[in-house]
């Protein structure tokens, strides 16, 4: 058991309110009525709980320290509640005691749990699922519970078996193709080259294939797996969509289909011809300057790393100065925007690691691509690419690459936020030298761009921040407190 005694934490605690990320509730709390919320943050960001500490609605300031004197069997229960009534259990929980003195003066303890984001689903032994939504914990159906599982890769989809479908469902050309150039002894007996690599599973002398198999391989997987398995292209004119009865489409939107290499090839070749909007500005023409490298690595992620789960295409959205490509299903595992360049985590390994091996393969970088990707654009002078933060994005992973080189101040803005976290106005201004209102002009296409966020409640209160993210610290603890 752990005491601390930390009067610096105190202040912060107290002005705290309940959020994604925290929670707090007085002693009379029964302790089995917290095992919701520490089931929710594990499933979501991670969070904080707190016992002994009055909630903010109810109480202000010192007045909140209420300790856990008053029933003290109620912090024991609750900690040997999350030892035994969570499935599978919890990993990631730290705790401790902080001293402090409690509203009535009296020297007392607020029990401080930890709990970091699971790469695993979390259920009560009572079969509730939660999930953390703000102030509130939501509770799962079974069926939100299953996709919670297969987005964060603890389950996996494409290992399942195909009910019905059968080798006259694959394309046999394109499995012939494939086993020649990977120089297989078993061209004759594709089935069996299959069952050793995760496409097909062998049960008491049959063959069933996966959905892995029929993804990578499939005349049709759309239609033999009844599920949007494709990728939608949209072309706008413009840089923005218009809706009304007339849309901006350069084309009607169209869906590629069919093996998963024929449609990473197809659509980077759509793009490719036809992403470079050739429109008179002044008395030059703006052709598109995104690498060829970075628009293929962000189709072949969306492939390789969707949730195939989900009833939806992937959508790339070509406008005048961008290319977006939006993949169904957050980030795997414990993924995030701000962490692209350092985590890994492969929601389709089987899918991976067959398209590598075709003679053509999109994915020759291993585990490099994304930071090739920035390395590019950044060559480029381009604007870096963008993933959206969840609260923008919360069921897809949507990557936008701008098809504009950088604001020179640009460069000045990002190092700034490096090491204040947040700009304003007049800092803008004092690091470059604009006037206020070229400054705003500034501040304001970023804003449009997404590539900044505009917070603060009041004109002299406002200041701008990257879009979302939350700083990475070594622990929930230290990113709350």
């Amino acid at each position: 058991m752990e005491e601390l005694e930390d009067n610096d934490v105190i202040p912060s605690l107290i002005e705290r309110e309940e959020s994604q990320i925290f929670e707090c509730k007085q002693i009379q709390k029964k302790p089995s009525d917290v095992l919701p919320t520490l089931c929710a943050f594990a499933n979501s960001d991670g969070g904080i709980f707190i016992y002994g500490l009055i909630d903010p609605a109810k109480a202000k300031g010192k007045e909140r320290l209420a300790g856990i004197s008053g029933v003290p069997d109620h912090s024991d229960e609750l900690l040997r509640l999350i030892g035994k009534d969570f499935d599978p259990p919890l990993r990631d929980v730290t705790h401790f005691f902080l001293k402090i003195q409690n509203v009535s003066g009296n020297e007392d303890k607020l029990l401080l749990i930890s709990i970091e984001p699971s790469k695993e689903v979390h259920s009560l032994r009572s079969g509730y699922t939660y999930l953390r939504q703000g102030k509130q914990n939501v509770h799962l159906t079974h069926r939100q519970s299953l996709q919670l599982q297969y987005e964060k890769g603890s389950i996996s989809y494409e290992s399942e078996e195909v009910k019905r479908a059968t080798l006259n469902d694959l394309d046999a050309s394109l499995i012939g193709t494939f086993l020649e150039f990977n120089k297989s002894a078993e061209i004759a007996e594709p089935l069996k080259f299959f069952s050793k690599n995760g496409l097909a599973v062998l049960k008491n002398g049959e063959y069933s294939l996966t959905n892995a198999a029929v993804l990578l391989f499939g005349n049709n997987p759309t239609v033999a797996l009844h599920c949007k398995s494709g990728i939608t292209i949209v072309h706008y004119y413009g840089i923005r969509r218009v809706p009304s009865e007339k849309p901006n489409f350069v084309r009607p939107p169209f869906t590629i289909e069919g093996p998963l290499i024929f449609q990473i090839k197809k659509a980077f070749q759509y793009v490719l011809e036809n992403s470079a909007p050739i429109r008179l500005k002044g008395a030059t023409f703006r052709r598109l300057k995104i690498p060829e490298y970075a628009f293929q690595e962000a189709i072949t992620n969306a492939v390789i790393h969707r949730d195939y789960s989900i009833q939806n295409h992937i959508q790339i959205r070509l406008f005048d100065n961008r290319v977006e490509v939006e993949s169904p299903g957050w980030f795997p595992g414990l993924v995030a925007p701000e962490t692209i360049l350092e985590d890994r985590f492969a929601r389709n390994p089987i899918i991976e690691r067959i398209l590598k091996k075709m003679p053509e393969p999109p994915n020759l970088d291993i585990g490099e691509g994304v930071n090739r990707m920035f390395h590019e654009m950044d060559k480029k002078n381009l604007y870096l690419p963008l993933f959206y933060p969840r609260q923008y994005s919360p069921h897809a992973v949507r990557v936008v690459l701008y098809n504009e080189e950088r604001i020179s101040y640009w460069d000045s803005v990002q190092k700034y936020l490096e090491e204040k976290k947040k700009i304003t106005n007049g800092e803008f201004r004092n690091i470059t030298g604009l006037g206020t209102l070229e400054a705003s002009e500034f501040l304001k296409k970023w804003v449009s761009q997404n590539l900044l966020e505009k917070k603060g409640k009041s004109k002299k209160g406002t200041y701008y921040q990257k879009p979302g993210f939350q700083l990475k610290e070594a622990n929930v603890l230290e990113r709350l407190l």
